[in-house]
């Protein structure tokens, strides 16, 4: 066990400490790794009322206590590595087979305990106490990169991501439910029909997760957002797509419409054709998938993601873009992506017929869509009056309880 010198920020780790590590750790599975980043909350707060000389003095406390804890009976696995990145934070690397079950309820645990024996420690210089936050990313197994000092990067920049996105982490209860969920396969799908508003024609169905029904994480937001904050996101969206896949009975002609996240693209068991495997074993084609890509978070460096989005569809795959007139799913996504399919938010839809703005702004996504051929498909229509609107507005496609609620398997 170690821990890289705190004086090292992140570029100069980028090119030797992390270097040292990938050569050092060699015998390990370097790609089949989980990261584990953990900083202080508020700490640029606490700099700005204790003083740079009272940061340092908790800085040095904070890595002798995670030393300590690393160095004792605390990790369960013989090879481990820290670093400190810069400022407050740190990243600790956790072989593979620290990807079993428990691990996550671990983590959380080991944070916990870093958090009491660190306030312990500086219990008596009159500083408030601290509250620790952390993130986990792994990378699935069997990956091959073509530069572990890039994968390592970029999975310690996912987990800061992920910690600075959730502060709190999840109770232990739920930690050990999507343990178990993941354990079991425990997902429901459920599909909704995708319907031509001229015709009534369905085009096919979205395929919308559920959790084990009457626990906690049964809704879809509090699953995936559970799964992200205890960093089994790719594992959690790589079940889905299985149970969407092997669980619907459709026609060759009909399309599955498949949720993902931005970053699942990065996934490399995604990247290394799982799906196109499953859709074999089903006598599927990837003409049937489309990709809904469901971008609750900017995407950030368009050039690499709009590289994977043409590798897709080199194969045969379509894109759509969710949620279009909410939040991060604007023009600017619209025109780089240029999805197949463009699916407007149903906020805009909600009483449209009384609203003469929200009209306007669906025409307009209709008009920019038609642009560069993709297909608009209308959110949550409810009501006669909204279908007769969106007929009206030049909407192709709609999807709503009018046409029919989720249900366990497609039906026409």
């Amino acid at each position: 066990m170690s821990i890289a010198p705190s004086t090292e920020y992140l570029p100069h780790l980028l090119l030797t400490g992390f270097r040292t590590y990938v050569d050092s750790a060699s015998h390990m599975k370097i790609n089949d790794i989980t990261v584990l980043y953990i900083d202080i909350i508020g700490f640029s707060r606490f700099e700005q009322n204790h003083g740079s000389a009272a940061c340092t003095s908790v800085l040095s406390a904070f890595e002798r206590v995670l030393l300590g804890s690393m160095s004792s009976d605390s990790f369960p696995w013989p090879e481990i590595h820290a670093f400190h990145i810069m400022d407050d934070g740190f990243a600790v690397i956790l072989p593979a087979v620290a990807k079993g079950e428990e691990h996550s309820s671990f983590v959380h645990r080991f944070v916990t305990t870093v958090e009491n024996r660190l306030n312990r420690e500086i219990g008596d210089t009159g500083y408030p106490s601290l509250r620790l936050r952390y993130g986990l990313s792994s990378s699935a197994s069997g990956a091959d990169y073509s530069d572990p000092v890039e994968h390592l990067y970029h999975l310690i920049i996912e987990a800061g991501r992920i910690a600075r996105r959730h502060p709190s982490p999840p109770p232990l209860h739920l930690i050990k439910e999507m343990q178990h969920i993941i354990r079991t396969q425990g997902i429901r799908m459920h599909y909704q029909p995708i319907r031509q508003l001229q015709t009534g024609w369905t085009i096919g169905w979205e395929c919308l997760a559920r959790g084990p029904a009457g626990s906690e994480l049964e809704s879809p937001p509090a699953l995936f957002d559970c799964a992200s904050r205890v960093g089994r996101l790719f594992e959690v969206e790589q079940i889905c797509r299985t149970q969407a896949i092997r669980n619907a009975k459709i026609d060759l002609d009909a399309k599955l419409f498949i949720n993902i996240s931005p970053n699942i693209f990065s996934d490399p068991s995604f990247r290394e054709g799982e799906t196109r495997m499953i859709l074999e074993q089903c006598g599927w084609n990837p003409r049937q998938i489309v990709f809904e890509i469901t971008e609750h978070h900017a995407i950030k460096e368009y050039s690499s993601f709009l590289q994977i989005i043409d590798h897709y569809r080199r194969q045969g795959y379509q894109i759509a873009i969710d949620d279009v007139g909410a939040g991060h799913s604007g023009l600017v996504t619209l025109m780089q992506v240029k999805p197949d399919f463009v699916k407007i938010d149903m906020e805009l839809i909600r009483g449209i017929e009384r609203d003469r703005t929200r009209q306007d702004i669906v025409q307009a996504i209709c008009q920019i869509s038609r642009g560069f051929g993709a297909t608009t498909i209308a959110e949550g229509i409810e009501t006669p009056a909204e279908l007769q609107c969106m007929q009206r507005c030049g909407v192709d496609y709609g999807q709503g309880y009018l046409f029919g609620r989720p249900e366990p398997s497609p039906e026409h």
